[in-house]
């Protein structure tokens, strides 16, 4: 019994030594896959987080470049990913992870790339560094005990007193409080490159920290809902986006004013009107001309933007209107001007506020018109006389979108409204009417019929300029 019960011990022993050294072997392997794997993990998330950031999308592009960063240290995600900080106006941060980069030691044999990317990186931050704002903050009077400073609502040192603290761009707040003063605070912009001085004085008083701010000694290092120095209701985190101060997400509200100028072309037939026996082109009554649009709108969704317009060009009276002047009498003479106005509201597709690209804009045009003014005299008799021809329609405008401004879009366009005038000229008299009998003066009776309308449009074509303001940019 006892051998048996030996001979079991030691088989159970040296079946688990067998195990345990099998284990131990295929340890090395199982390591080798998930290092595997998380390296083409990695590089999954790089290659869209670069693409992103070819594309613009800055935020999303840092999202994927950290996170392969995370899986696997590669130089092209570091260098990548200070580029994403400083395009989101995180200067501070791109600038620290340049200078990881460059503490990275590659050996003779590393890849090209990596080679490539540890020069990229050393270039980009001499040119970077220049461009980092600093604030100096200094405080009355100094040396003052139990100090206690905020910037952002983020407790910082009071070490920093006195000496240049690097910052990104954009608004911050400044607090300090002590015991026996009473707190002080300003809003300081910075501007890329600038180093600003700020003061703040101290004044005796029942000291404590500014309303709705929780001491550091009673909760260290957090703030809480409605404290100074976070984001002021209806904000949040849109507002430090917008700053590149936080991560949070962005509001989706927007507004945007703009001019466009361009040259207007007429397009279409009006139909057959008295002594024509064919149809009449738009352009014998109006030619082309130039003019400019005003428009507004709210900017909503990141891409679309609901809007209102309206344009007015100066056009050419067409040769419609002299021969048939002429056609009355030899001695009736006319000084025409024409117009062209529209006016309508439509809905834009943009690519988000920043972003280079194309748009494409859908409007109803409730209102066009096209005019044309007739001063007309004959011997000593003389009349005002205004043509129009009115209707709606629908217009289509596409173009792109050029960021030249972190609030300033240039916008070269083209776009064609298309519609169905009605069946009359109609005419609005000013002025003596006494031309009026003029014999055989057809053409200023209070109407001219059209036979036959058919659909015509204005095809314009320039440059637009819009402001674009708010919380949902970049």
């Amino acid at each position: 019994m006892r051998l048996v019960r030996a001979w079991s011990v030691a088989s159970i022993l040296r079946a688990g030594l067998f195990a345990g050294g099998s284990a131990l072997a295929l340890l090395p392997s199982v390591a080798h896959a998930q290092s595997a794997a998380d390296k083409a993990t990695a590089r999954t998330l790089a290659t869209e987080g670069i693409k992103l950031f070819q594309a613009g999308r800055y935020a999303e592009a840092l999202d994927r470049l950290q996170r392969a960063q995370a899986l696997y240290d590669a130089p092209v995600h570091l260098l990548y990913i200070a580029r994403a900080q400083v395009k989101l106006d995180k200067l501070v941060e791109g600038a620290e992870s340049y200078r990881r980069l460059s503490r990275v030691q590659l050996d003779a044999a590393a890849a090209a790339a990596q080679k490539q990317a540890l020069e990229a990186g050393a270039q980009e931050l001499v040119e970077l560094e220049p461009k980092i704002p600093a604030l100096r903050l200094d405080v009355q009077p100094p040396n003052v005990e139990g100090l206690e400073i905020r910037i952002d609502g983020e407790r910082v040192p009071p070490a920093i007193v006195g000496v240049e603290r690097h910052a990104n761009p954009g608004m911050h707040k400044v607090q300090v409080w002590a015991p026996g003063f009473n707190a002080a605070e300003a809003d300081v912009e910075l501007k890329p490159g600038e180093r600003k001085p700020v003061l703040l004085q101290l004044t005796p008083g029942s000291g404590g920290p500014p309303p709705g701010v929780v001491p550091s000694a009673e909760q260290p290092g957090q703030l809480q809902p409605g404290m100074a120095g976070t984001p002021p209701p209806g904000e949040g985190a849109a507002a430090g986006a917008e700053k590149g101060t936080t991560d949070g997400k962005r509001s989706s509200i927007g507004f945007m004013v703009g001019l466009r100028l361009g040259g207007a072309i007429p397009l279409g037939d009006v139909g057959i009107t008295p002594d024509y026996d064919e149809t009449q082109p738009l352009k014998d009554f109006v030619e082309a001309g130039g003019g400019a649009e005003i428009r507004g709108g709210v900017r909503f969704a990141r891409y679309f933007t609901g809007l209102a317009y309206f344009g007015r060009y100066v056009m050419k009276p067409g040769l419609f209107w002299d021969d048939s002047i002429e056609a009355l009498n030899a001695d009736v003479r006319s000084d025409n001007t024409a117009s062209a106005e529209e006016a309508g509201i439509g809905a834009m597709f943009a690519f988000p506020r920043g972003k280079i690209g194309p748009f494409v804009e859908v409007d109803f045009t409730l209102y066009r018109r096209f005019q044309v003014d007739l001063d007309v005299s004959a011997g000593n008799l003389s009349c005002d006389v205004s043509w129009t021809l009115t209707g709606s329609g629908v217009r289509a405008v596409g173009g792109v979108q050029i960021p030249l401004a972190k609030i300033f879009h240039l916008s070269p366009y083209v776009g064609f409204t298309f519609g169905k005038t009605p069946d009359e000229w109609k005419a609005e008299w000013g002025g003596d009417r006494a031309c009026r009998a003029v014999d055989g003066s057809a053409i200023l009776e209070d109407k001219l019929p059209v036979e036959d309308a058919k659909s015509n449009g204005l095809f314009v074509i320039g440059v637009g300029g819009d402001f674009v303001f708010g919380n949902d940019g970049p």
